[in-house]
C-alpha cells in the first residue's frame, strides 16, 4: 500500500500472485519448449496518484510443469522505459510479480528477459520497484538513471505464521516529497503465530 503526503491511498491494480489461464497452454506444456509470452492486453499502463506514478507490468506467461518463469517482451520493455520517461519528476513506482533483481529466485522461477528489464531502468530511471513471486521478505537494488533504484518484496499474503521469514507480510509505504527530491519511508507489518498483525519495524529509502 502506497502513501502520498496528503495521504491519499493508491492502490496497485497488479496482485502480488498470478495465474495465467491460456488457450493452448496444454500444447506449450512441452518441458523443452520456451515459456511463451502471451499478449497482455492493457500492459504497461500507467497511473497517476498525486505525486506517485504507479507502473504496471505483466510477466505472466504460459509455461511448463513445474516451471514458474516469466516473461515481459520487447514491446512491453520498450513502452515501459518510454511511459518511465514520461513520467520524470514523479515518484514512480514499478509493479511486476517476478522480481527483476538477479539472485531472488530460482532460475525455474525467474523472470526471462530480467536484463532487458534492468537495462530500461538503468536508462529512463525509476524510484521503487515492488514485486512478489518469491514469497519473502527481501531488498535488493537494481541500477537506476541517477542511482540505485530500491526493489522490495514481501511474502505471500496467505502464507501461516509458522516460518517467520515467510509469514504473511505487508509493507505501508509513504512517500513524501522532500524539496526537488522524495522520500519514502517503509512501516513493515507482518502476522504472529497466534495471528495477531504487529510492527515488524521500520526503515528509509533514499
Amino acid at each position: 500500500m502506497i502513501f502520498s503526503k496528503n495521504p491519499v491511498p493508491a492502490f496497485p491494480d497488479h496482485a502480488a500472485g498470478s495465474v495465467l489461464y491460456c488457450s493452448g497452454s496444454r500444447a506449450s506444456a512441452n518441458p523443452l519448449s520456451a515459456a511463451t509470452t502471451i499478449p497482455a492486453a492493457g500492459f504497461p499502463h500507467l497511473r497517476v496518484r498525486g505525486p506517485v506514478a504507479i507502473l504496471n507490468l505483466s510477466s505472466a506467461v504460459a509455461t511448463p510443469p513445474h516451471s514458474a518463469r516469466g516473461r515481459l517482451g520487447r514491446a512491453q520493455v520498450e513502452r515501459a522505459a518510454a511511459l518511465l520517461r514520461e513520467a520524470e519528476g514523479l515518484f514512480r513506482v514499478v509493479l511486476i510479480h517476478h522480481p527483476p533483481a538477479p539472485g531472488l529466485v530460482s532460475p525455474r522461477k525467474s523472470l526471462v528477459d530480467a536484463q532487458d528489464l534492468r537495462a530500461a531502468l538503468a536508462e529512463a530511471g525509476a524510484e521503487l520497484v515492488l514485486h512478489g513471486h518469491s514469497h519473502e521478505g527481501s531488498l535488493a537494488a537494481v541500477r537506476g538513471a541517477i542511482g540505485p533504484i530500491p526493489v522490495l518484496g514481501v511474502p505471500s499474503a496467505s502464507t501461516p505464521a509458522g516460518r517467520p521469514e515467510r509469514a504473511a507480510r505487508w509493507n505501508e509505504i509513504a512517500v513524501v516529497r522532500d524539496g526537488a527530491r522524495f522520500r519514502a519511508e517503509v512501516r513493515v507489518r507482518g502476522v504472529t503465530e497466534d495471528l495477531r498483525f504487529v510492527d515488524l519495524g521500520r526503515y528509509g529509502l533514499a
